[in-house]
This record gives structure tokens, C-alpha cells and sequence, in this order.
């Protein structure tokens, strides 16, 4: 199943489609590593495919599969960090709404 966001994802910076990266901020002895969020795109994504019964790799399979489109538009290597399945699931449960349902609009307002 392709699920095309372009409208949503051409808004964006080269960051926006960004999940994790492996740069760590190191103090104190403790290594803290810098991540960056899901994008609306991307909760969108999730939602509809969860909605769908996709299961949680692959639903992280098509969002890797749009990140390295997205990339290739631009003309950029494909990110090196994947999206794992365990994201999508700490994204679903981390941002259930009262209902037990996943909302991407509040899960986003919640991040930011």
C-alpha cells in the first residue's frame, strides 16, 4: 500500500523528515542523544495505516520507503538512521487520546 503526503511533506525543511540522529551531546559522564520528532506527515501516516491494520513494521517500512523518496527528490543521500517499529509503537502508546484512539494533530501539539 503507497500512501502519497508530498502535499504535507514539500512545506518542510531537510529536517522535517527526519526521526532520530546519532550525534550524542555528551556532559557529565552520561551520553544524551538528540533526536528529532516525528513529523505531522508522518503521525498522519501512521494513523491512517494503523486504521488500515497495517502492522507497526510496516508502517515504519513505508515511512523509511517515503523518507528516502523525499530524499531522492532533493537531490540528498537517503538518512542512514531508520525508523524501527519500536517508534511507531512508543508513538501510539505515548499519545493515546482518552478513547484509547491515536489522534496525529494532538499527538503532534503534545510534541511540540
Amino acid at each position: 500500500m503507497k500512501i502519497y503526503i508530498s502535499s504535507l511533506l514539500s512545506g518542510g525543511d531537510a529536517s522535517a523528515a527526519g526521526v532520530a540522529e546519532t550525534a550524542p551531546k555528551s556532559g557529565l559522564g552520561r551520553v544524551h542523544w538528540q533526536y528529532k520528532q516525528l513529523t505531522l506527515a508522518q503521525r498522519y501516516t501512521i494513523s491512517t495505516m494503523r486504521q488500515n491494520g497495517s502492522s507497526l513494521q510496516a508502517i515504519a517500512d513505508e515511512l523509511n520507503r517515503l523518507r528516502e523518496e523525499e530524499a531522492a527528490l532533493k537531490g540528498e543521500k537517503s538518512p542512514v538512521k531508520k525508523i524501527a517499529a519500536s517508534t511507531i509503537s512508543r508513538e501510539l502508546n505515548r499519545n493515546r487520546n482518552r478513547r484509547g484512539g491515536y489522534s496525529p494533530g494532538l499527538a503532534n501539539e503534545m510534541a511540540m
